[in-house]
Formats: structure tokens, sequence, C-alpha cells
């Protein structure tokens, strides 16, 4: 048997020396990270976590952007926005309401540019435009209850008058399929609203009309 070269050995002792230490990371490091800040990647300076929106159990909404650098950040909301103020973190925050339950579209204006909130994942495209979206519990109608639900369908058919695919959406009741009694059919077109995007739920098409 051929013997390693002195060299592997002493690549192989330093790489179990890194090993070690980054196993055995100070617990004042990780102690911060549970306080509120992300460990960036490379060992650049931390970032606050943010958590936006946060809706309080009075229905107040609070708000928040991570924009160190900004030097005017604004609420664009639909009910009419205001002015956001920053911590010594670089965190602009806003509380909002109380509000009435339901959904509301929102977004940001930072040094005039508008934006949608980067922290929240619920958004709605309408053309060219995205904002984000809260939802204040306790509407009756739109919060998920331990009741029977429906299905929704999703068909795909090709239109004769359009030259193309187009899609739409088939709700039947709790039990549909159990019954051989008829169900009344109600029909809703949404003339500027894409009713398979997320801002569909907002529950306020830009208009409709129900046969």
């Amino acid at each position: 048997m051929i013997p390693a070269p002195t060299n592997a050995n002493r690549v192989c002792k330093w790489f179990l020396v890194v090993l070690l230490s980054s196993l055995s990371a100070s617990p004042s490091a990780q102690t911060r990270g549970q306080a509120g800040e992300t460990p960036p990647p490379g060992g650049g300076p931390r970032t606050p976590v943010v958590v936006s929106p946060e809706v309080l159990p009075d229905r107040r909404v609070v708000v928040r952007l991570y924009a160190p650098q900004a030097r005017d950040v604004r609420m664009i909301f639909e009910r009419g926005g205001q002015p956001l103020t920053k911590d010594n973190d670089g965190v602009w925050q806003a509380t909002l309401g109380p509000l009435d339950p339901g959904s509301y579209r929102y977004g940001f204006s930072v040094d005039s540019a508008a934006f949608s909130d980067p922290r929240n994942i619920e958004t709605e495209r309408m053309q060219v435009v995205t904002r984000s979206i809260l939802h204040v519990p306790g509407a009756a109608f739109m919060d998920t209850r331990n009741v029977p639900h429906g299905t929704i369908g999703v068909v795909t058919y090709f239109s004769t008058v359009l030259n193309k695919f187009r899609r739409f959406h088939v709700y039947t009741p709790a039990g549909y399929r159990r019954t051989a009694a008829s169900t009344p059919c109600c029909i809703c077109s949404m003339a500027r609203m894409n009713p398979t995007s997320p801002g569909a739920r907002s529950g306020e098409p830009a208009s409709s009309s129900i046969t």
C-alpha cells in the first residue's frame, strides 16, 4: 500500500478544524437571529425580520417595510393612504384601523415609486398593476368554517368567437353528486377582472353580471 502524501494529511486536518468550528457557532449569534435578525449569507450586515401585514386581535393592521435608504414611504390604501415612520433599524411602519372584516388592496410608495408589499405573498394582478391583499377575519361569507363545502371545477374550452382557448369555473354545492334533484344555475361574468387571479377573492370585482 502506498502511504498518503503528507500534504494530503494536512489538508484533511485543516478541513476537520473548519468543520468543527462551523458546528460550534457561538450561542449569542443564534440568539440574535431568534430575536428578530436574519443571518445574511456571506457574513454581511444583519437585517431585521419584517412581518407585514400583521392583523391584531382588535382588527387593527400593522404594515412594515424595510427600506433603510428611503426618504419617504407611504401606504397606498383603497380607503385612504397614510405615511409610515422609520425606526432605528430602517423599518418603516404604520398602523391602520380598526378595519371592518373583509379583504383590502394596498401597496407602498417609496420615494414616489409604487411597490407591492415584499413580505406579503397574497397579491392581485390587474393588467400591469400588482397590488397586495390583506385579509381581516370576521366576515362570515369569507372566513373558512367547519361546514360542508362545495367544489369548484375549472373547464377549458375553445371559443370559436375569439379563436382561442378560454376557461370558466363551475361551482357545485356540497352533496351535489349524491342527489338527483335539480339545482339552480347562477352565471357570474366579471368584465375587467381575471377570475383565476387571487384578486378575485377580494369580493369586489370591477364589474359583473349575474344570470
